[in-house]
């Protein structure tokens, strides 16, 4: 009988503590979510504003750029009511290279960019979960460059297969700000540890930074 409380004890404490470990995990999501999702969008409304301000005298155009704003407000509208409303929509991010093509294009449009893909079956039978994190990460990179690192030319590239995901964003500015013992800035760190990847920087060939991800696949996990 003592051995058997014993063990229910025991598990009682393992059970309490996955759940408390859930919810920080929860709340962790959710603060980096409405961080990097919102930051992303009010950095592009920003881009756009820009431009819509140099097509003045050209009504076409300006009326696009002026729909564009109003799509990512309304993105941001709803991340700040839902939170975590990205995680509950069904076949979200399926395409990932779309999506990531996507943005670059739009962010990057007044900048030299190009980017390359490998093993794009791989990502699409990706969890979903992973699918929208990576997407974020890549978000966040970019939104990083443009910020801090003056950067005239930035290149993506991402090779995918059973055993991991490697990503590398570089550019040619003057950095992204790295702490002295080299590791990423903190937005970045915090991304990846949500993905269940490891990220690291380091000078690039073009002078500025290289961006490093590496995400494991790992086929079964017995604990979140």
């Amino acid at each position: 009988s003592a051995t058997l409380a014993a063990a229910l004890g025991f598990i009682i404490l393992i059970d309490r503590h996955l759940i408390l470990r859930k919810v920080n995990q929860v709340r962790e999501r959710i603060a980096a979510d409405l961080h990097d999702e919102l930051g992303a969008n009010i950095h592009t409304i920003g881009l756009i504003s820009d431009m819509a301000k140099n097509a003045l005298n050209s009504p076409k155009e300006l009326e696009q750029l002026l729909d564009e704003i109003r799509v990512y407000s309304e993105k941001s509208g709803e991340a700040a009511r839902y939170c975590s409303n990205i995680f509950e929509a069904k076949g979200i991010f399926e395409d990932l290279v779309e999506e990531m093509n996507k943005f670059s294009s739009r962010i990057l449009a007044d900048f030299e960019h190009e980017s390359s893909f490998e093993g794009e079956q791989v990502l699409k039978e990706l969890d979903p979960h992973k699918r929208i994190d990576l997407l974020l990460f890549y978000k966040e990179c970019l939104t990083n460059i443009l910020r801090h690192s003056g950067a005239t030319k930035i290149s993506t590239h991402l090779v995918a297969d059973d055993k991991s995901i490697r990503m590398t964003v570089s550019d040619n500015g003057k950095g992204l700000g790295a702490s002295s013992d080299g590791k990423p800035p903190h937005s970045l760190v915090r991304r990846a540890k949500l993905l269940g990847a490891k990220v690291s920087i380091e000078p690039s060939a073009a002078g500025g930074s290289q961006i490093n991800l590496i995400l494991k696949i790992r086929r079964f996990r017995f604990f979140p």
